[in-house]
């Protein structure tokens, strides 16, 4: 039996999650049918949204080491609510730029937000429910990955990308209001801790074991024909 707590978190990740996918759908198809760049800019500002899991997962991972897990999920879902909030005025504005920031801001509060969630499914559900957890959350990420992507295009398609943009930044505020139901949980025990050996050392260890290596090549080669692929489909539209 799973946690009252899970379940909170649960519906926290249903708002956050749907936000994102809203965002990380909505960038190459606004980029490109609204602002009315090329490929070249597309290509560039999703990939600066996708690099956001290169420069933020470290310090992000330092982060949700020394707070509270949960406390940590708070501060991903103010992130999602302010990368949201740039990418909309930078939408009304048409100032391209802002827009972009936004889309950055949000996928590093993607980053932040699943950090924290495992973190969190760790510190709050027993060990042998795990699995049926880890579970749920999938299927929370997989609907989202279905239908976000589906109501964005919809939207856009329809002169609609504003209401689409204010959906996402309602489930991302749902998602906050909910993570702040969380209370106050104590901080981890502070350890002395060197970040920079610490990096050193996972790098290490990542180099050592030939699965993890295989991963990161293939994590690597796929987002980049992820990027080109959006670059082409949006730019292109005899595709």
């Amino acid at each position: 039996m799973l946690p009252t707590l899970f379940h909170r978190l649960t519906a926290v990740a249903a708002g956050f999650r749907g936000a994102d996918q809203l965002m990380v759908a909505g960038t190459p198809l606004v980029v490109g049918a609204l602002f009315g760049a090329g490929p070249d800019i597309i290509g560039l500002i999703v990939a600066a949204q996708g690099s956001a899991w290169l420069f933020v997962s470290l310090p992000a991972g330092v982060m949700v080491d020394r707070v509270a897990p949960l406390d940590a999920v708070k501060r991903g879902m103010v992130l999602a609510v302010a990368g949201v909030l740039v990418a909309m005025a930078g939408l009304w504005l048409h100032n391209l730029p802002m827009f972009a920031l936004g889309a950055f801001i949000s996928a590093s509060a993607a980053v932040v937000g699943f950090l924290a969630e495992s973190a969190s499914v760790q510190a709050i559900v027993p060990g042998t429910a795990l699995p049926a957890a880890n579970g749920w959350l999938q299927l929370v990420q997989s609907a989202a990955m279905l239908i976000g992507p589906l109501v964005m295009g919809y939207a856009v398609l329809q002169g609609w990308a504003m209401a689409a943009y204010t959906l996402a930044l309602v489930l991302a505020a749902c998602g906050l209001a909910l993570a702040l139901g969380f209370g106050t949980q104590a901080p981890r025990a502070p350890r002395q801790r060197q970040p920079r050996a610490e990096m050193a050392e996972g790098f290490r260890f990542v180099r050592g074991q030939p699965l993890l290596l295989g991963i990161v090549a293939c994590a690597l080669f796929w987002n980049m024909a992820f990027f080109v692929l959006m670059a082409i489909y949006v730019f292109d539209p005899g595709l």
